[in-house]
């Protein structure tokens, strides 16, 4: 049996007894990691 549910940038999978975690990430948005910092995280930079 197949199931997934996307909620917008993190996708769960499962199929046949494995499961699958996705997930996208806002490259080249300014984020704050936290209070008082904020960075913008270069594209393929993990």
């Amino acid at each position: 049996m197949l199931w997934g549910g996307n909620l917008g940038a993190l996708e769960l999978r499962s199929e046949g007894g494995a499961t699958r975690l996705r997930a996208t990430f806002p490259y080249g948005a300014e984020t704050e990691l936290a209070p008082g910092r904020r960075e913008v995280i270069a594209s393929r930079a993990f």
